[in-house]
């Protein structure tokens, strides 16, 4: 299913169109992680940012904006949404000054993240 029909589900779910979902509040909470998750890879930056730190056990936010030619701030954008999502970890390195956010995949692949939505939701 589309980013778009997702939405317009969850617009459906969060103004009582749809009522055999237990719990609204919750339907939309999960429907919205799941269109953020499922947008993830539709955005080519951050398709590098996750190649880049596959390659790379860990780097910091200028590294990781060096390596795929794009602004500290919009890396940093990026790199907030996918660590939302699951799909990164982010630490702050305290021994250094300046570039202290460092940044690694998280232990669960996008495959697992999708695992862990319950198949209703992956449905609609």
């Amino acid at each position: 299913m589309s980013s778009k029909k997702k939405k317009k589900l969850a617009k459906r779910i969060k103004f009582g169109l749809i009522r055999n979902l237990e719990n609204s509040d919750n339907a939309i909470k999960i429907l919205d992680y799941v269109i953020e998750l499922d947008s993830i890879f539709e955005n080519k930056k951050r398709k590098e940012i996750y190649n880049v730190l596959s390659e790379n056990k860990e780097l910091n936010l200028t590294e990781i904006s060096k390596k795929i030619k794009l602004s500290y701030r919009n890396t940093f954008n990026h790199i907030k949404l996918m660590e939302k999502v699951g799909l990164l970890n982010t630490k702050k390195d305290l021994n250094v000054q300046g570039q202290n956010l460092r940044i690694s995949l998280s232990n669960k692949s996008y495959e697992e993240l999708r695992k862990d939505i319950p198949p209703i939701y992956l449905q609609l």
